[in-house]
């Protein structure tokens, strides 16, 4: 079972409390959470949420997670995808069944968990149209088709034109299921199409953001405006090599040329393989950071570098060169995958 899987069932007996001072154990494993393994667990699941199965994402629309599916149906606004909950599963829909909405909900407690602990993200990439449903705010067809899909005009032409022929209407109703009820509830079939693609996700959202609301009250979430949610939730997916350079804190002992070549080889890195170097000396993938990452060097020791998340701490081995130095980098934390353990 999926680490979100795993988390999202646990809640459903787990006390409030816990969302406010979260400890996690890897069974197996001597781990005891004094942070890092916390850290890992929401890298973790914001992996398995954002990753498809062929890692193609976001050109592809399976999900392996079940709750969540690109929410992009047109091939040419591929580029521009993204994460949403979904609303139809492989047989009975995910929002129709009861571990489904459970699951929703209970993500959304530990969404609030993550915004109250104020010293952990949770690396998701939902677009706006989500987080202004979080705040309260009133979405309408413009936030829809640029926060899901850029080419939803042309679906809506395509559905009313549809709606002229004979069984239009039951076969947009096969197309885009419920479509039917909001026929019989908006006056002009073209408001009502934009009707059901605004309110389409409305069913998993609101689990969500009731599972927030419980959390955090309501009236408290509205105050919130939506970009400080999802900053405070989601961190910054760009890890800025001057950033990163200036939360490392040496140890005694780190000799200058060492220091000098872990700088340049971070400003070599790409974006991924920074946040892979934040992941394995922290636990978690994006800034902000609420703790320095000390930088250790044990030059008696050769072998890859190692990391304690819970201490966000780095410790270096005996290199010889910067290109070594980079060698062995790559080599811990591309291998270094399943919660911070080497």
């Amino acid at each position: 079972m999926s680490v979100l899987g795993q988390v999202l069932r646990a809640l459903n007996s787990t006390p409030k409390a816990f969302l406010h001072k979260p400890m996690f154990k890897v069974i197996g494993t001597p781990g005891i959470d004094m942070g890092g393994l916390y850290r890992n667990a929401l890298s973790a699941i914001g992996e398995e949420i954002m990753t498809q199965p062929d890692h193609c994402y976001p050109k592809t629309t399976r999900h392996w997670s079940g709750l969540f599916s690109l929410a992009c149906p047109t091939d040419s606004a591929s580029a521009d995808s993204t994460v949403m909950p979904s609303v139809r599963g492989p047989s009975v829909p995910l929002c129709q069944s009861r571990e489904g909405l459970t699951m929703y909900r209970n993500l959304g407690k530990l969404m609030a968990g993550t915004f109250l602990t104020k010293d952990i993200n949770l690396p998701i990439d939902f677009p706006v149209f989500f987080w202004k449903y979080m705040c309260g705010e009133v979405l309408t067809f413009e936030d829809y088709k640029q926060g899901i899909d850029k080419d939803a005009e042309k679906l809506v032409a395509n559905a009313v034109e549809m709606l002229g022929l004979d069984g239009g209407v039951d076969d947009l109703e096969d197309m885009y299921p419920g479509i039917a009820t909001a026929l019989e509830e908006v006056p002009t079939a073209e408001d009502a199409v934009r009707h059901y693609f605004v309110h389409n996700y409305d069913v998993p959202l609101n689990e969500i953001r009731a599972g927030m609301q419980s959390v955090i009250p309501g009236h408290v979430l509205q105050l919130i405006p939506w970009r400080d949610l999802k900053m405070a939730i989601c961190g910054t997916p760009h890890v800025r090599a001057d950033y990163l350079i200036g939360e490392l804190q040496y140890e005694g002992g780190v000799p200058d040329n060492v220091q000098q070549w872990l700088q340049s080889v971070l400003k070599g890195f790409s974006n991924e393989e920074r946040c892979l170097f934040l992941k394995f000396c922290s636990g978690q993938r994006r800034p902000p950071l609420h703790h320095k990452i000390k930088v250790a060097f044990k030059g008696q020791l050769q072998g890859l570098p190692t990391a304690r998340t819970c201490g966000y701490l780095l410790e270096l081995r005996q290199v010889s060169s910067e290109q070594q130095l980079a060698t062995n980098l790559l080599t811990a934390i591309r291998g270094c995958q399943d919660f911070g353990f080497l």
